[in-house]
C-alpha cells in the first residue's frame, strides 16, 4: 500500500530540498565573485595580483600608446629632435623615458598574451623575444636631453584587462637584461580565467541531480 504522506511531511521535504539547493548556488556565486573581480575594482597600473585582470582604469592603455609608442617620435637619435619632440608632447616631467617603435606594435601588445609573454609576478609579463627601443634620460627641470641611445631587451610590461581585452599599460624598466624563463614561468594570461568555467561546469553538475530528486518528493 503506497504510504500516504501529510502535508506537514512534504511541506518538510520541500523545504530541506530547497535549502540544498540554495545552498549549493551560493556556493557557486561566491566561487564565481572569486574567481572574477568585479570591473569598477580600482588598482594602479601594476598593482594587481595577476596579469589580466580588470581595471577600471581604462584611460591607462592610452597613456601607455602616449608615452612609449607614440606615431610622430624622431626616427634617429638626433638629441635636438628628441628634445623639440619630448617639450611638444609636454613629457618633461619624465627624467627617464623608452619609445618603442611604431611598426612593433602589435609584437608589443602580444606580450600581454600568453602567446608572447610569461608571467614574472603581480600583473607584469616579461617578452618573448627582444625588442629594441629609445632611450631618453634628460632633466626635468629645465627639459634638457642628456643622453638619446638605443637598447635592445626583453620588455617587462604591466599587463591588465581593458574593456574585455588584456593592454600594456605601464613600462617597467629592465635595468638588468631580464629573460624570460620559459621552463618556470606561465604565460602571460589571468591563471584563474578557465578556473572559474570549471567551477560554474561544477556547479551545474552538482545542481542538475539535485533538481531532478524534486519530483520525487511527493
Amino acid at each position: 500500500m503506497e504510504e500516504l504522506k501529510t502535508p506537514g511531511s512534504v511541506c518538510s521535504h520541500a523545504v530541506v530540498l530547497l535549502s540544498v539547493l540554495l545552498c549549493q548556488l551560493h556556493l557557486c556565486t561566491t566561487s564565481e565573485q572569486h574567481g572574477a573581480p568585479p570591473n569598477n575594482t580600482q588598482h594602479p597600473p601594476n598593482k594587481h595580483s595577476h596579469p589580466c585582470m580588470p581595471s577600471a582604469w581604462r584611460s591607462a592603455y592610452d597613456t601607455f600608446l602616449k608615452r612609449h609608442l607614440p606615431e610622430d617620435q624622431p626616427s634617429s637619435l638626433d638629441q635636438n629632435q628628441w628634445e623639440s619632440f619630448i617639450r611638444q608632447h609636454k613629457l618633461c616631467h619624465r627624467p627617464t623615458q623608452s619609445f618603442l617603435h611604431p611598426k612593433d606594435k602589435q609584437q608589443v601588445l602580444d606580450v600581454c598574451s600568453a602567446a608572447g609573454g610569461r608571467t614574472m609576478q603581480n600583473n607584469l609579463c616579461i617578452s618573448g623575444q627582444e625588442f629594441s627601443f629609445t632611450t631618453v634620460h634628460l632633466l626635468y627641470k629645465d627639459c634638457t636631453i642628456k643622453k638619446v641611445f638605443s637598447e635592445t631587451k626583453h620588455l617587462i610590461l604591466a599587463c591588465d584587462d581593458i574593456d574585455g581585452v588584456c593592454r600594456p599599460v605601464h613600462f617597467q624598466r629592465n635595468p638588468n637584461g631580464t629573460k624570460p624563463d620559459q621552463n618556470r614561468q606561465p604565460p602571460c594570461e589571468w591563471p584563474q580565467s578557465s578556473g572559474t568555467e570549471r567551477t560554474t561546469a561544477g556547479c551545474a553538475s552538482v545542481m542538475l541531480p539535485l533538481s531532478l530528486l524534486w519530483p520525487l518528493w511527493y
